[in-house]
């Protein structure tokens, strides 16, 4: 949906329900891959459990394989 409202308004796109691919959805019912999502127009991600209680590894270690996914645009 960002990318579509971009074309109307020019300012901060806030995004939440981000989740990295493979990553639980657990209860969000729309989710966007944080990548994707950048790449649509979002300014801002709004980004919890995939980092604060990740699946495997500790916050740091989720943090920085997000961040590389963001820069190498996986989806």
């Amino acid at each position: 949906e960002v990318g579509e409202l971009r074309h109307w308004y020019d300012g901060e796109f806030v995004v939440p329900g981000t989740r990295s691919p493979g990553v639980a959805t657990h209860d969000q019912k729309r989710v966007e891959t944080p990548a994707r999502a950048v790449r649509q127009g979002a300014t801002k991600l709004v980004i919890g459990r995939q980092v604060t209680a990740p699946q495997q590894g500790t916050p740091v270690e989720a943090l920085a394989a997000l961040e590389h996914a963001i820069e190498g645009d996986a989806d």
